[in-house]
């Protein structure tokens, strides 16, 4: 459980159990509490989803043409970046065969010359490409990514374009402060279609916020849950982009809790992976000077 659940909610399960205040959790008392079933069948279905999900992107790394999508087939590739409004003719084909974009990263804000970019979950590169054409010679692009074979294929697309100011790093984008992940350097931090993935959202809002600069951009493309439901997890796959996503208010609410300011929600594309989820897009700075919060316990 210590896996998805913090030490508190952890510690506010066990007093929720706890029906006689004993401090001892007996067998009826286990059986008895739904909240904590609940929880526990969450966490462990999320665990095997984190498998699932390292399977898929690995897969569409090594072998784009088999598809994307475990319970039903999504769109992907160049013609789905077409569709979401990127210049596909700019890069060479391969740069498109293994991405998955829910929207256009680069039309939520400008990205200019000599900036500084991080792209939190940039899968096969494709972002990070056009972000590496946008910031030129002077500037500097990292992708972060945690599965091998995306970041693999992500260096030689950025070979075969020929960028040398691309940096890769391995690791996952959602523990709040991860030390291979550089802070307070990047203009602009973007991410397009991962934060739903992350059963740790607000570790992943809180990890874009550290990587920006005072003053820095955050460009969020993201599956958003239709409608006001806030519970994640509530049906469908992790996998595909539709448990995982939250209704627009709670993107927003994130965001604010972790210190970004001008939190705005843009508007929606026409990327769907379900009936009630379907791409939106975010946008919010960094304030020029810092009030410090606590971070989440990861």
């Amino acid at each position: 459980m210590k896996i998805n659940l913090s030490d508190q909610e952890i510690d506010e399960l066990i007093r929720e159990a706890d029906l006689d205040g004993n401090g001892v959790i007996d067998y009826h008392e286990f059986v008895q509490s739904k909240n904590l079933w609940k929880k526990i069948k969450l966490t462990l279905g999320i665990s095997r989803s984190f498998k699932e999900i390292l399977r898929q992107y690995t897969r569409l790394a090594e072998n784009p043409s088999v598809g994307f999508g475990t319970t039903m087939s999504l769109p992907y590739g160049k013609e789905n970046a077409h569709h979401m409004g990127y210049e596909v003719s700019q890069l060479p084909d391969r740069v498109w065969e293994s991405s998955c974009m829910c929207g256009n990263s680069f039309s939520v804000g400008p990205v200019s010359e000599g900036e500084v970019v991080i792209d939190l979950g940039c899968g096969a590169g494709a972002d990070i490409c056009v972000a590496a054409s946008l910031v030129g010679e002077t500037g500097k692009v990292i992708g972060v990514d945690m599965t091998a074979a995306m970041l693999k294929k992500a260096k030689e697309n950025a070979q075969l374009c020929g960028f040398n100011s691309i940096e890769l790093i391995q690791a996952p984008f959602d523990t709040a402060n991860h030390k291979a992940i550089p802070t307070s350097v990047a203009d602009v931090v973007i991410s397009n279609g991962t934060f739903n993935l992350s059963p740790r959202k607000k570790c992943a809002f809180l990890q874009a916020f550290n990587c920006l600069k005072p003053g820095g951009r955050f460009y969020l493309v993201d599956m958003v849950r239709k409608g006001s439901a806030s519970s994640e997890a509530s049906e469908g796959s992790w996998c595909d982009c539709v448990a995982g996503a939250v209704p627009i208010s709670k993107v927003l609410e994130l965001m604010d809790s972790v210190g970004f300011i001008e939190c705005e929600h843009v508007g929606l594309t026409n990327y769907r992976t379900s009936d009630h989820t379907v791409g939106g897009t975010f946008r919010a700075k960094k304030p020029l000077e810092i009030s410090y919060r606590s971070q989440p316990k990861r």
